[in-house]
């Protein structure tokens, strides 16, 4: 009985960490588009075919967004949350950078794209980390039942 208490007991606070760090300011992320394993996906089109949401998040309360977030069938708040739209179906989506973040995780790469079709603030990166329903059924590819690759 013990040592399953002194397991939870780690593994409790390896989650309370986890979650705190992703509340954080702490993920930079690297430009790997030349890299040969990414060069390919780097001009990628896809149109959006299913329900996609983009969030502006921002750093603080007052601020304005620092980047632009999309996710599928989601709904977050918060102050970090400067604004919502709805991406329109039939809008193209162009991946213009592969970046590799230092999440935590397995799925730790992100795609920077431009979004056609659909008005979003100018001169903000927008993003789609490939991971969760984001992800298609390849690791490098986005969920064929929301983005339909062209």
């Amino acid at each position: 009985m013990r040592k399953i208490n002194k397991h939870f007991g780690f593994a409790s606070l390896i989650a309370i960490g986890l979650c705190l760090s992703a509340c954080s300011d702490w993920e930079t992320f690297e430009d790997v588009s030349s890299r040969p394993k990414y060069q390919k996906i780097v001009g990628s089109q896809y149109e959006v075919i299913g329900p996609v949401t983009a969030f502006g998040i921002r750093k603080t309360p007052t601020a304005q967004a620092s980047y632009i977030t999309l996710l599928p069938n989601s709904y977050i708040t918060g102050w970090e949350v400067a604004f919502d739209v709805r991406i329109e179906p039939k809008s193209k989506i162009i991946v213009k950078k592969v970046l590799d973040s230092n999440r935590l995780s397995f799925d730790d790469i992100t795609f920077e794209v431009e979004v056609i079709g659909t008005p979003l603030a100018k001169g903000v990166p927008v993003r789609i980390d490939v991971n969760l329903n984001n992800k298609g059924e390849t690791p490098l590819s986005l969920n064929g039942r929301l983005y339909r690759k062209l």
